[in-house]
């Protein structure tokens, strides 16, 4: 809640996120309440970031690059130091790990990242995509069904693409 107060374009990005974990999670065989905590704290890392230079013109300055790389292992550990549940721990961790291996902050790959983890991030990316950004509009879902299908394999493990797919397919009000 305070990350989304301090940021307007966030608003409901984490429930948002959280809607779309948990529809996933059916289909995916995981534990909705689970994912439905991850989704909710996945963030909170962002914190660290100023505001000022998540929304700034260009690429941001070198310190607040290096906190955004980071801002999935600085989550997990605030939330493991609150209690929370190993796997919670292990998703908001790896959230911005890509199926190919090319994302941050450890490089997994494939079945390396936690299918939690690998669920969070395609939640996580569609609600990202579906709400309004600084520097351009929300997409609407057959946009975002096309950039899920364009991510299936590199970005987006393809089991959790088609699964999200599926899931926008039949409710297209999920992602509001």
């Amino acid at each position: 809640n305070a990350f989304e107060k301090a940021d307007p374009y966030r608003a409901s990005y984490s429930a948002r996120t959280a809607r779309m974990a948990v529809a996933l999670a059916g289909p995916l065989g995981l534990d909705g309440d689970r994912l439905a905590l991850a989704a909710r704290v996945h963030d909170v890392g962002m914190l660290a970031v100023p505001i000022t230079e998540q929304h700034a013109d260009g690429p941001p300055d070198r310190t607040s690059q290096h906190l955004i790389r980071v801002h999935p292992t600085l989550g997990a550990r605030w939330i493991e130091r609150l209690g929370a549940d190993r796997a919670v721990v292990a998703a908001v961790a790896a959230h911005h790990e890509r199926f190919d291996g090319s994302g941050y902050p450890g490089g997994l790959k494939g079945e390396d990242i936690p299918p939690e983890a690998r669920v969070l991030g395609t939640a996580a990316a569609i609600a990202a995509m579906s709400g309004p950004r600084p520097w351009r509009a929300r997409y609407a879902v057959p946009a975002v069904v096309v950039e899920l299908e364009k991510g299936s394999g590199t970005q987006f493990g393809a089991t959790e693409a088609a699964a999200a797919i599926e899931v926008l397919r039949k409710l297209p009000g999920i992602i509001g």
